[in-house]
């Protein structure tokens, strides 16, 4: 899977979680899938400034961060 089918992907999965729970934030998704995915990735941001998880949007500087490291 490539960086931007990883993103439409997250995107997808995030309209999908919202008709279902609407409390579900878009950084969880995306963390979620990262851990499923790429799970080193996921446990190099976690806890860190650059883990989205408790946030509604994902901040550029992880998106960059997982990019290159993708």
């Amino acid at each position: 899977m490539s960086y931007d089918e990883f993103q439409k992907m997250v995107g997808r999965e995030y309209d999908r979680w919202q008709k279902i729970d609407s409390t579900y934030r878009y950084g969880q998704c995306m963390f979620n899938m990262l851990a499923a995915f790429k799970g080193y990735i996921a446990e190099e941001i976690r806890s860190t400034k650059l883990d989205p998880f408790y946030k509604d949007d994902v901040p550029a500087e992880t998106w960059q961060y997982i990019y290159d490291r993708w």
